[in-house]
């Protein structure tokens, strides 16, 4: 019962949590959707920013899986890169309110990227996965396999270009008046679109 309560209120605050920010949230709205006292939610997470932390945590951590681990793998170069848009624009398109939700805070809050550099950057693990993929990068360019790149720059125009579709769609939807239909027909698009430009971006002969 316990378990069960936890993960409906983690999965409800995720819900709000994303759709109106950290600010735009409080423990009163998260307890009313999901049926409970709100003594029960500080009982289980003792404050709204422990309950936060725990889901912008877990969703940072997926959104870095994402990344990294196609980028790692044993494929040739250009499968890994396509199969890292694939799987990162797959997160993105099933949490599509993420992206602004994770940028605000980044963006607006200190002591966010604090944690963020503390959890993430200096973890030893992940530093480790992000260094094998720097060599795999220096590797290709040596070889003459792609032009030469910054791997950091890489990762970078992979994420803003994956990332810019999503904070960009309801936009697009509304100024363009599309149907659900040719919205989603639009982000499979953007998705070939984006595969296809990182790759013929890296082709040596491109400058």
């Amino acid at each position: 019962m316990k378990e069960n309560l936890e993960q409906q209120i983690l999965a409800v605050a995720e819900e709000l949590f994303i759709a109106n920010g950290f600010d735009g949230t409080s423990t009163t709205m998260i307890a009313q959707k999901v049926g409970c006292n709100q003594a029960l939610i500080h009982y289980y997470f003792r404050t709204k920013e422990n309950l936060f932390q725990q889901i912008f945590v877990r969703k940072f951590e997926a959104t870095i899986t994402h990344l990294l681990e196609p980028l790692t793998s044993e494929l040739p170069f250009n499968e890994k890169i396509t199969n890292c848009i694939n799987i990162y624009f797959d997160l993105l398109q099933n949490n599509r309110q993420l992206p602004s939700c994770i940028i605000h805070e980044l963006a607006f809050n200190p002591q966010r990227r604090e944690f963020i550099r503390n959890r993430f950057i200096k973890n030893s693990i992940r530093q480790n996965a992000y260094y094998h993929y720097c060599e795999t990068v220096e590797n290709e360019i040596q070889q003459g396999n792609i032009r030469p790149i910054h791997p950091f720059d890489l990762i970078l125009n992979i994420i803003s270009l994956c990332l810019f579709t999503f904070i960009t769609l309801p936009i697009y939807a509304d100024l363009l008046e599309r149907t659900p239909e040719q919205v989603e027909e639009y982000i499979n698009h953007r998705r070939q679109e984006i595969i296809t430009q990182i790759i013929t971006s890296l082709h040596p002969s491109t400058k």
